[in-house]
């Protein structure tokens, strides 16, 4: 961003110093959208707590204000972390985490098996 700002007094009058600057500060731009509407959403959740039920043909979030089930076919990779898996969904922009600690290993295999199935695992 230093490398555009420079361009600009500069005087370069190409689109190029531009686009320099206006990527990195609408990337930027989206993920303080994305971070603020995270954060309004935990804030507005009575109860923080969120249960996981596996199962053989889906998997279901719940909290105290919704359910949500996804089935295995749905959920089009997974990237894997010694301490989270994350579980991105039909547009794969979307994701679930889910603490690995509290899965255990044998669970942990199961949901990479599922996902490969449809989709698949990155470690």
């Amino acid at each position: 961003m230093a490398i555009g700002i420079g361009g600009l007094i500069v005087g370069a009058g190409d689109g190029f110093w531009w686009l320099v600057i206006g990527a990195p500060a609408a990337y930027a731009g989206f993920w303080r959208a994305y971070y603020d509407r995270v954060k309004k959403i935990r804030e507005e959740m009575p109860d923080h707590r969120v249960t996981v039920r596996v199962e053989p043909e889906s998997i279901t979030f719940q909290t105290s204000e919704r359910t949500t089930t996804i089935k295995w076919s749905g959920i089009k990779a997974v990237w894997s972390y010694p301490d989270v898996l994350l579980l991105f969904t039909y547009d794969r922009q979307t994701y679930t985490a889910v603490p690995s600690a509290a899965l255990g290993e044998e669970l942990r295999r199961f949901i990479e098996d599922k996902v490969r199935e449809h989709g698949k695992v990155v470690t």
